[in-house]
């Protein structure tokens, strides 16, 4: 079993596809936890099975209009991992 916490300062520059507005975007952290599980068949060889889980949160983006304040609510990535 194994856990990773991660505390970054990822910053970026979010463009609206629609109007064109521009505002920033910062990753305010990241973590990922996982494991592997094996069998030992014969000797000579070895199965397993890994997982894990990982999640990266991001700030809200306000961006910059002259017509009108628009925001992006803060969101969270996620992703779950399986691979033998």
């Amino acid at each position: 079993m194994c856990a990773d916490y991660d505390f970054t300062s990822l910053r970026g520059t979010f463009q609206d596809p629609f109007l064109g507005d521009i505002g920033r975007e910062k990753q305010t952290h990241a973590w990922a936890a996982g494991g592997r599980v094996g069998y030992l068949v014969t000797p000579e060889l070895l199965t397993f099975v890994s997982g894990g889980f990982t999640e990266a949160r991001f700030d809200a983006i306000n961006l910059s209009s002259s017509a009108l304040p628009l925001s992006y609510p803060s969101h969270n990535y996620q992703a779950g991992l399986s691979a033998p």
